[in-house]
């Protein structure tokens, strides 16, 4: 849909789904449509144009996670390597042959993910609070005094720190103190407005 709408923005037709129709608010990534339409300006192809696109996003994306994990982590070559080897054969090359702009917000993405006052909520106490550098809420209460000694994360808790992302294991853990973290924090979620953005297992469960 965005190479459609790229397409005819390169070619002067303006943000047309059917040129001579019209503009029209359809192309969902809008940045993404402009860098595309301003490339296949030079580029052979349109098609052409998103391979370039998406092969320099995700290489800076490569180098921008070495960086931050060598100098701002300052941790090893060898340590700062493995995530960025992580990334440079995750995925990536899988959106890129399908055309799609994931591994330019993905970029972006990783431009904005050190910690600039931001709060990770998550049922987990790995990768995330120690890649992420932001302030984390590890919602089991392992790390965290309030939680260990009230019995449990609440929504009032979770309101003192307004969590910027929330990341739930929905694991299938019989523990009901387990289940009940799970259910407060997907209730959470749902009350004050969070999006879903991504998900990840074979299915989904449901506790009550």
């Amino acid at each position: 849909m965005l190479m459609r709408y790229a397409q005819h923005l390169a070619a002067g037709q303006g943000l047309t789904w059917n040129i001579g129709e019209a503009p029209v608010d359809g192309a969902t990534d809008f940045f993404y449509t402009v860098i595309l339409a301003c490339v296949a300006r030079l580029a052979a192809s349109l098609e052409q144009a998103v391979l370039i696109v998406d092969f320099v996003a995700h290489g800076l994306t490569v180098l921008i996670v070495y960086v931050s994990v060598r100098y701002v982590l300052l941790c090893g070559r060898f340590t700062a390597s493995v995530p960025a080897a992580f990334v440079a054969f995750g995925p990536a090359f899988a959106y890129i042959s399908a055309y799609f702009g994931t591994p330019v917000f993905a970029c972006f993405s990783s431009l904005a993910w050190k910690d600039r006052g931001y709060v990770l909520a998550t049922t987990e106490a790995g990768i995330l609070p120690f890649y992420s550098g932001w302030r984390a809420i590890y919602t089991w209460g392992l790390n965290d005094q309030w939680i260990a000694h009230n019995g449990g994360v609440t929504p009032a808790y979770l309101d003192r720190y307004a969590p910027t992302l929330i990341a739930i294991h929905d694991a299938p853990y019989s523990d009901p103190a387990w289940k009940a973290v799970v259910k407060t924090m997907r209730e959470y979620a749902t009350s004050h407005g969070y999006s879903r953005v991504a998900s990840f297992g074979l299915q989904t469960r449901r506790y009550t």
